[in-house]
């Protein structure tokens, strides 16, 4: 819920999408569908990787840590037309996200 002097906003239902560093993604606005491309930058390049060992061949546990999440100029565009002028910019971290996952690689 996002609230502001001219009102509250109910985000629900919500989807997300990475290709690259790019982050888009797809929710309810009220009880609207609304699609975001481009919303997020994640600064994959800034963050932490670690993995557990494993022997050669077999499946290894990956986590990365301390993704900076940072606005598009798509998400600015769409946070003024709604809300008015954002207070920030496409520089400032505004979160920062962690993810885990597994590794399996191909068999013969």
């Amino acid at each position: 819920m996002v609230r502001t002097a001219t009102g509250t906003v109910r985000l629900t239902d919500l989807h997300s999408d990475l290709q690259g560093e790019l982050a888009s993604g797809q929710c309810k606005v009220n009880g609207v569908n609304a699609d975001h491309e481009s919303a997020f930058r994640c600064g994959l390049a800034e963050a932490t990787l670690t993995t557990d060992s494993a022997p050669p061949g077999t499946p290894m546990k990956l986590r990365l840590a301390e993704v900076p999440l940072r606005a598009t100029p798509q998400l600015l565009d769409a946070y003024t037309a709604s809300f008015g002028t954002p207070p920030f910019t496409t520089d400032t971290v505004l979160a920062y996200l962690s993810a885990e996952g597994v590794y399996h690689p191909p068999t013969a």
